[in-house]
């Protein structure tokens, strides 16, 4: 099958000339406006790299021979007139189709199908898929940004859902970025749940009247959501929360309570001795008159106690605040009878379990606390966790998350070096 694929180009037309889908030649046809209408007036092709001039009239004889003659467009306003005019007085039909622009400037032609757009929108005008990728990875590479693997992946990906070139590459430049293009996803926003009333906690009433004259009328919501998920009732938790909404006080809770109704001792273990200590000097401020002994057990050489201070260090006090590490060599030094019985154990920061160096140590304390207090209660408390609900089954917990968003979240992904990130001010 013979067909002729016309496109303007300047002051002429170029002719492709394909057999079966192969270029044969490339010919270039000037036309001029005579008395009957436009005709050649000049005939070149290039074949094999060797240029011919022919006569104006074979030129006329090739589209005479054509199956079909298909006028090209890649989406520019391109002028077709005269060479219509002249196949009219021929009488010579054709065919428009739509084809890749950056092909036809290499003389090779790649029709494009309705049914896909048309392409891909390149500069105002219509290319190929691959095209438009190729020019796309040599954008990236001329802007410098080391995107990797994962960020060629992602823009590329972006061009072939969107197929706008132009959308897509503006994305290498943060301050004129397409934001319709950056967003990664969406996080829904969260309602707050409703709040438990601590008058309304099954709890000891002493207790219970210790929390209403320490101003706590009300819990938060993350505590009100382990309230309704069985905290009261001896189930085991992972709860994951934000820092400063109130994920201690989940563990305190169900530690006091399980110590005030002789459960057993509560055990509340964290990852640096700072936190220990801060931890020991609220809870013993705080229970010092209730009756309840608080102990810290981080390591003799780690405490420091200052002039006229001294720490309870006793194994046998009602809450035991300790760090990881302090109370795995209590367990491996042979001390488990002086630890006696065990009601509540509380992991603090649990995600340091994908701590490179850390991890697997802590790995293996919670599996030793979970087969020496197979009766204890365990909260497990994070403010971020990679995999909670997996987690959650791992440790046989119940999950509790929770993330206050009054409204959507929009989480968008800029390609920038380090000179092109704005600071916000005020922030």
């Amino acid at each position: 099958m013979l067909s002729v694929v016309v496109f303007p180009l300047r002051s002429y037309f170029v002719l492709l000339v394909l057999s079966g889908g192969t270029r044969i030649f490339v010919g270039f046809l000037v036309l001029e406006e005579m008395v009957k209408g436009f005709r050649p007036v000049r005939f070149r092709v290039l074949r094999d790299g060797r240029e011919q001039l022919l006569q104006p009239s074979e030129a006329v004889l090739l589209l005479r021979r054509a199956d079909e003659i298909l006028l090209a467009s890649d989406g520019y306003q391109s002028d077709f007139s005269s060479f219509c005019d002249m196949l009219s007085s021929f009488q010579l039909g054709w065919d428009r189709v739509y084809v890749c622009g950056l092909c036809l400037k290499d003389y090779r032609f790649t029709r494009l199908d309705e049914s896909d757009g048309h392409g891909v929108l390149f500069h105002g005008r219509h290319v190929c898929r691959e095209c438009a990728r190729s020019e796309l990875v040599s954008a990236i590479e001329r802007s410098g940004k080391p995107l990797g693997l994962g960020g060629m992946r992602r823009l590329l990906d972006l061009l072939d859902r969107f197929r706008d070139f132009d959308r897509v590459v503006g994305l290498l430049s943060p301050l004129e970025a397409d934001f319709g293009l950056t967003r990664f996803d969406r996080i829904e926003a969260v309602s707050t749940p409703s709040s438990v009333d601590t008058g309304d906690l099954p709890i000891v009433d002493r207790f219970k009247r210790l929390l209403l004259d320490g101003g706590l009328k009300k819990l938060l919501p993350v505590q009100s959501l382990a309230v309704e998920n069985g905290l009261l009732a001896g189930s085991s938790l992972l709860v994951v929360s934000a820092t400063a909404t109130g994920k201690t006080f989940v563990g305190e809770l169900a530690g006091v309570e399980n110590v005030l109704r002789s459960r057993g001792r509560l055990l509340f273990l964290v990852p640096l001795v700072a936190l220990a200590n801060q931890k020991y000097r609220q809870f013993k401020e705080r229970y010092r008159d209730f009756g309840l002994s608080v102990s810290l057990r981080v390591g003799v050489e780690r405490i420091r106690t200052g002039r006229g201070r001294s720490i309870r260090t006793s194994l046998s006090s009602d809450i035991i605040v300790g760090t990881y590490e302090g109370v795995d060599y209590l367990i491996r030094a042979g001390m488990l009878d002086d630890l006696g019985k065990i009601g509540t154990v509380v992991i603090d920061e649990v995600h340091m379990l994908e701590d490179d160096e850390r991890g697997h140590r802590i790995d293996g304390l919670i599996a030793r606390l979970r087969f020496l207090f197979p009766s204890a209660q365990f909260v497990y408390l994070s403010a971020t966790v990679g995999n909670p609900r997996w987690l959650a089954e791992s440790l046989g917990a119940c999950l509790v998350e929770y993330e206050y968003r009054p409204i959507s979240l929009e989480r968008h992904l800029v390609f920038a070096l380090e000179g092109e990130k704005q600071r916000c001010s005020g922030v």
